[in-house]
């Protein structure tokens, strides 16, 4: 294999912090240090809004698997 099965990729990196809201890989590893500066979000309201909409999609979700199981454990009813 390459390099690129033995180091991460900085574009990886970055989307992996910015999903943590930091704007880089770096700005990660120097709140992780101790003594470290605390973090600026890289979009405020983004943290306000993500715990309302996770509810959401978790009952989304529920509804979806709970009629997938309906349709295909549910019992029918079947006249010859």
């Amino acid at each position: 294999m390459g390099e690129f099965g033995r180091i991460p990729q900085i574009a990886t990196l970055n989307a992996l912090a910015n999903y943590f809201d930091y704007k880089t890989w770096q700005d990660y590893k120097a709140s992780k240090i101790k003594n470290a500066p605390e973090k600026e979000p890289a979009n405020e309201s983004a943290d306000k809004v993500r715990p309302k909409f996770r509810g959401i999609y978790q009952a989304i979700a529920g509804v979806i698997l709970f009629l997938t199981g309906i349709y295909f454990f549910g019992a029918t009813n079947e006249t010859v």
